[in-house]
C-alpha cells in the first residue's frame, strides 16, 4: 500500500502513462533476444564477480548496495545529472531496475524539485535507455545494468540483511524520510511483471528445442502449488537448464503426477477434483476426468498410459479407478476414513495399495473393489509409501519420526526404522540394494540402509522442507522439490550441486525425472500388451 506519512499525493497510472512507459521500453520487444535474455537471468543465480571474492556475508552485500548506488551515479553522470544523485536515492532509485520504472507522472507528482523540462526528458531517455545495448553505453555495460538484479539480487532486501545497510536505512529513512515513495515508484511493476506472460512465457526457441533435448531422454518434470507443469532437460554442463514446457493444467494444487517417459505423457491429479493426461510433446491436455463430488480433492495418483488405467486418492477416504480412453470413473475402493496420501498400483496383479492420514495402510483387489489388507502398525497420519511389488514389499511413513517395511503377502510388519527429529515428506527407495531416501522439513536428504536401520550419509539440500524427491540410483542422482519453490539435482554420492531449475513461483508438489532405462519400451507390442490395453470391468454389485 502507497505509504500513509508521504509528503505527495499517491501516484495513480492511467492508460495514457503506461503506454508511454510502455513505448520508451518498446526497443525490449523488438532489439532483444528472448532465449538470451532467459538465460542470463537463470545463469544470473550462479553469477561469479571476483571483486566480491574473499569478503564475508554481511560486507558482500553491502558491497553490493554501494555497486548499485554506483550503478545509479554513473548512468546520471552521463546524462549530465550527477546533481541530482542523492535526491535519486532518496526517493527509491537505489539500482537500474528500479531507474527503468520511473514514468513522467512520478517525476512531477514525487521528484518535486525537478521542475525543468529538459532534465525531465533528460531522466526519461535515461530512465528508457540505460540498458539498451544501442544505448550510450554499449552492450556489455547495458547488459551489467540489465542482468544487475538477477546477478546480485535485491538491492532493498540486502540492505535491509546487513548491519551496514541497516545502519542507513535508520539514518535516511527515519530522519530524512528517504525511500518513503518506492511503492509509487514500482507501478509499472504492478502493471507487467505481475502478468501471465511476464512470469510463465518460454522463448519460442526453447519451446521449439524439445525435438532437440528429447534425443537424449534426459528430462525432469516438476508441479506446483499454482497448478502448472513444467518440463526441464537435464543437460549435461548447463548449470542452470531452460524450461522447454510451462503448462497449467490444474485451477488448484497440482499434489501429484506420473510420467510415461516413453510417450512423453504425464497423468495428474489436484485439488481441483480433476485427473489429466497432458502430451508433453505437442504441449497439450489430452484427456481430463472429473469425478462428480464437489467437495472431493485429488491429492495423489498412480497410472500406466499404456494400460489406460490410473488410480486416485482423495480427500474423502476413497480411492477412484478410472479408464482414461473412456474418460470414466470405474469404481470407488472404500475403506479409508481420511485423506488418501499415496497410491500404487499393479494393473497385472489387479492390486491397489494405498496411505491415508487414518494411519493406515491398505490393500485392495480391483478385480472385486474389496479391502483384503490392512496394514496395522502407524500411530500417525500415514503421508508417504512405496511398493515393490514384486518382492511383495511395502515402505510406509507417518508423522511420527518413523518408518515401517511391510510384508505384502502375509501383511505383517516387518521391521520399524526410528528417524529422531526426521519426518519425512517424501521417499524413494532402492529395492534392489535396501537403501531407502528420504526428504524431511529440516531440508535434509538422509539415506538409509533398511537391513541396519542405520543413516549412510546425509545431504544439506539448501532449502526449506523437501517437499518432493525422485531418486535415479543407478546414475546416482536426486531430484528434490522445496516450499520454497526450489527444484535441483544433486549427485549422490559427492552430493555436488548439478542443475537448478528455474520456473516455479510457490511450493514444489511432485518432482519426476528420466532415468537410464525408463525411456525403453515398458512392454513389447504383442498380445499381452494388446490385453493390457482392454478396459477394466465394473465390479458386480454388492
Amino acid at each position: 500500500m502507497p505509504p500513509s506519512d508521504s509528503d505527495t499525493a499517491p501516484v495513480n497510472l492511467n492508460d495514457e502513462d503506461m503506454a508511454k512507459w510502455y513505448a520508451r521500453l518498446a526497443w525490449e520487444k523488438t532489439e532483444l533476444d528472448p532465449q538470451y535474455e532467459h538465460r542470463q537471468h537463470r545463469e544470473g543465480l550462479f553469477w561469479h564477480d571476483p571483486d566480491l571474492d574473499g569478503l564475508n556475508d554481511t560486507d558482500r552485500k553491502w558491497a553490493i548496495v554501494k555497486m548499485a548506488f554506483r550503478c545509479i551515479a554513473e548512468i546520471l553522470n552521463e546524462y549530465g545529472l550527477l546533481h541530482y544523485f542523492e535526491y535519486f536515492l532518496a526517493k527509491g532509485v537505489t539500482c537500474p531496475w528500479k531507474l527503468r520504472m520511473i514514468t513522467e507522472k512520478y517525476i512531477k507528482t514525487k521528484m518535486i524539485k525537478i521542475t525543468d523540462q529538459d532534465e525531465i526528458d533528460r531522466i526519461l531517455d535515461a530512465a528508457g535507455n540505460h540498458m539498451r545495448n544501442t544505448g550510450p553505453f554499449g552492450k556489455e555495460k547495458a547488459e551489467h545494468y540489465r542482468f544487475f538484479h538477477w546477478r546480485y539480487g535485491d538491492v532493498d532486501q540486502l540492505m535491509l540483511e546487513c548491519h551496514q545497510g541497516r545502519r542507513f536505512l535508520s539514518e535516511k529513512s527515519t530522519h530524512e524520510k528517504w525511500l518513503t515513495d518506492q511503492y509509487d515508484l514500482q507501478g509499472p511493476m504492478h502493471e507487467s511483471v505481475y502478468t501471465f506472460e511476464y512470469k510463465w512465457d518460454i522463448p519460442k526457441a526453447d519451446h521449439a528445442d524439445f525435438a532437440k533435448y528429447d534425443e537424449e531422454k534426459k528430462w525432469l518434470a516438476a508441479t506446483s502449488a499454482d497448478g502448472f507443469m513444467f518440463l526441464f532437460p537435464m543437460i549435461e554442463g548447463d548449470r542452470c537448464p531452460p524450461s522447454v514446457r510451462c503448462k497449467l493444467i490444474h485451477s488448484m494444487p497440482c499434489t501429484d503426477f506420473v510420467v510415461d517417459w516413453k510417450s512423453m505423457r504425464t497423468i495428474s491429479c489436484g485439488l481441483d477434483n480433476k485427473c489429466v493426461l497432458l502430451d508433453l510433446e505437442k504441449d497439450e491436455v489430452v484427456q481430463t476426468i472429473r469425478d462428480g463430488h464437489a467437495e472431493q480433492q485429488f491429492h495423489c495418483v498412480d497410472g500406466d498410459v499404456d494400460a489406460g488405467k490410473l488410480a486416485v486418492g482423495a480427500n474423502l477416504g476413497w480411492c477412484k479407478v478410472a479408464d482414461i480412453e473412456t474418460n470414466t470413473v470405474l469404481m470407488s475402493l472404500i475403506g479409508h476414513t481420511d485423506h488418501v496420501r499415496q497410491v500404487n498400483a499393479d494393473w497385472d496383479q489387479n492390486l491397489v495399495v494405498t496411505a491415508s492420514w487414518d494411519s493406515y495402510v491398505h490393500v485392495y483387489d480391483i478385480r472385486s473393489a474389496k479391502l483384503v489388507t490392512k496394514l496395522v502398525g502407524h500411530n500417525n497420519i500415514c503421508e508417504k509409501m512405496e511398493v515393490d511389488f514384486e518382492q511383495q514389499l511395502v515402505l510406509s511413513t507417518a508423522m511420527e519420526f518413523r518408518f515401517i517395511l511391510w510384508d505384502l503377502r502375509m501383511g505383517t510388519l516387518l521391521k520399524r526404522y526410528e528417524t529422531p527429529g526426521h519426518s519425512p515428506n517424501s521417499i524413494s527407495v532402492d529395492w534392489e540394494n535396501m537403501q531407502l531416501a528420504t526428504g524431511a522439513d529440516d531440508g535434509l536428504i538422509k539415506i538409509w540402509d533398511l537391513e541396519s536401520g542405520e543413516t549412510i550419509r546425509s545431504l544439506d539440500a539448501l532449502h526449506d522442507m523437501t517437499l518432493a524427491m525422485d531418486v535415479d540410483w543407478k546414475n546416482g542422482t536426486i531430484a528434490t522439490g522445496s516450499w520454497d519453490h526450489e527444484v535441483d539435482l544433486w549427485d549422490l554420492e559427492t552430493n555436488d550441486h548439478i542443475h537448478h531449475f528455474y520456473k516455479p513461483r510457490r511450493c514444489v508438489t511432485q518432482v519426476r525425472m528420466s532415468k537410464c532405462d525408463e525411456h525403453r519400451p515398458r512392454y513389447s507390442a504383442d498380445e499381452d500388451d494388446k490385453d493390457r490395453r482392454r478396459p477394466l470391468a465394473l465390479p458386480p454389485p454388492s
